[in-house]
């Protein structure tokens, strides 16, 4: 059902009240004026700085109390819009008036068949934040007005190059509007505006990075999420062979997702999640990056404990608003980093913040389960059974990513290297192997960084010898944390969670195949 249909429906069945949370007051009052000329009804609109408004007609009300005694005298078959309400919603006597003019527009609305005989008028309270107070809170229906889809986001690309002075040339039109995704309307004009203006008109591949730059300060500046645009591929990650060789067949089915729904999948099929479990710095992390920029899908960051909030039902609103912005970034990848952490208060929550975390836990359970967005969740966790059991059973698969074996840091080190101007071949790769043994790859790529270091202080080429005394001065996680797992290593075990890793004892190779 569409924003228009629903406050259609809302109206036609005597909702009094409805509120609508949304940043965009232009493109929603649209939205609004549309249902009102489907039945036939006026938009009146008011605001502090304008008073009540409809098609030229203005009637002054600068005040709250003002604005309400005249939404008593205005025509009947009218939808009120009061824009930017919040800022008056905690007086008591507002609360109050707005009871009693809500209770006589309830008793004197009918429900007919007819769309345009017998109604009276609906308030719609429209801000980008709106407490309800609890004594509004069973006269009032709340509205969710989605972020601009595709089709809004193309013809706001249109608007800018039908303004433009210059020839616009377009290579990648598909890539732009997936661009912005997530943003408002008004941030996708003012990120297609800068991108033509920086690139005099040609819509290319730097234009479609640009505003990818610009979508990550625009989801920062939200605090609901983080954004990671797309960056290098899963050539830069070492070892964890089954893991990389999964990854590559469910992008594939993302890559072909129109197709899979052809051959008959269902949408919530195509589009899951994966837990990646283990002890710190064994790569989880760069795997999600890493993953978005082979799939050429953006990274969402979800942090929970970033959506906390002081007043009564913040948590909850603002842990919705942040799975919705996600939803509209799809195509993407959700990334929850160290879930475990994030969702450790789960079992004290009743006593601790009156449950809130346990209904923040359960929203994202339920919308994990009931979402059909095109998007990927990566989980990554430390300590899995810290982890909630109902939210553990949601995920598609589950890898457990362990120390790198001798092959694998094989694999990591020539990377490394690779990535740092060094030739692999010139070192004896097999020796250093062994001797990092229990070393996890932040610890290999310590030593890398630590052997160039001296060796450019003293003004040398990297050596051997310079690589073996770093590894000789860094003690790995495998002896600092080995209790810590040996109990990762039982717990995956014992549920029979999948290793991201070949198993070597057998001669089979570490080496992935390619896409």
């Amino acid at each position: 059902m569409t924003f228009n249909e629903e406050v259609e429906l809302l109206v036609r069945s005597g909702h009094p009240g409805l509120v609508v949370k949304s940043h965009e007051e232009r493109r929603c009052l649209l939205a609004l004026e549309a249902v009102a000329k489907r039945l036939k009804w006026s938009l009146w609109s008011w605001s502090a700085t304008t008073g009540w408004t409809s098609n030229g007609k203005v009637i002054p009300a600068g005040g709250s109390s003002e604005a309400l005694v005249e939404l008593r005298k205005l025509p009947d078959e009218s939808i009120c819009v009061l824009r930017d309400f919040h800022s008056y919603i905690d007086s008591a006597f507002t609360v109050r008036l707005l009871r009693d003019i809500l209770t006589e527009l309830r008793t004197r609305t009918r429900i007919l068949d007819a769309p345009t005989e017998g109604f009276n008028r609906v308030i719609v309270f429209l801000s980008p934040a709106l407490h309800i107070p609890l004594d509004l809170e069973k006269d009032l229906s709340e509205v969710a007005f989605p972020l601009p889809d595709r089709g809004a986001l193309h013809e706001a690309l249109d608007t800018v190059v039908q303004s433009s002075k210059v020839k616009v040339t377009i290579d990648s039109e598909s890539a732009m509007i997936e661009s912005c995704l997530g943003l408002t309307q008004v941030e996708a004009e003012n990120s297609y505006s800068l991108a033509h203006l920086a690139f005099k008109g040609k819509f290319g591949p730097g234009a479609v990075a640009l505003i990818q730059k610009q979508k990550a300060a625009v989801i920062r500046k939200s605090g609901l999420l983080e954004y990671f645009p797309p960056e290098g591929s899963l050539d830069d990650v070492g070892g964890c062979e089954l893991l990389l060789d999964w990854l590559l067949d469910i992008g594939k089915v993302m890559g072909r997702y129109e197709e899979a729904l052809v051959y008959g999948f269902r949408v919530e099929d195509v589009a899951r999640g994966v837990l990646l479990i283990g002890c710190p710095g064994t790569g989880k992390s760069l795997i999600s990056r890493r993953m978005a920029a082979s799939w050429g899908w953006p990274l969402y960051g979800l942090n929970v404990g970033k959506l906390t909030g002081s007043l009564h039902g913040e948590t909850e609103a603002k842990t919705s608003r942040a799975l919705e912005l996600a939803e509209a970034g799809a195509p993407g990848i959700l990334r929850i980093d160290e879930g475990d952490k994030q969702f450790a208060g789960l079992n004290s929550s009743g006593q601790t913040d009156s449950g809130v975390t346990s209904r923040q836990i359960g929203s994202i359970v339920t919308w994990f389960e009931e979402h059909r967005a095109q998007l990927f969740v990566c989980m990554t966790a430390n300590r899995p059974w810290a982890i909630p059991a109902e939210l553990f059973n949601r995920f598609e698969d589950c890898f457990h990513v362990d120390l790198p074996n001798l092959v694998e840091r094989v694999d990591i080190l020539t990377i490394l290297l690779r990535q740092r101007k060094q030739t692999p071949e010139s070192f004896a790769l097999d020796d250093l192997a062994k001797a990092t043994h229990e070393y996890n790859g932040r610890e290999l790529r310590k030593i890398v960084r630590a052997g160039m270091r001296a060796s450019f202080l003293r003004k040398e080429p990297l050596s051997m010898d310079a690589l073996l005394l770093a590894a000789e001065q860094i003690k790995p996680i495998g002896q600092i944390m080995r209790k810590e797992v040996d109990e990762i290593r039982k717990w995956c075990s014992e549920r029979h969670v999948r290793s991201a890793s070949a198993d070597l004892s057998n001669g089979s190779s570490a080496g992935r195949r390619l896409m």
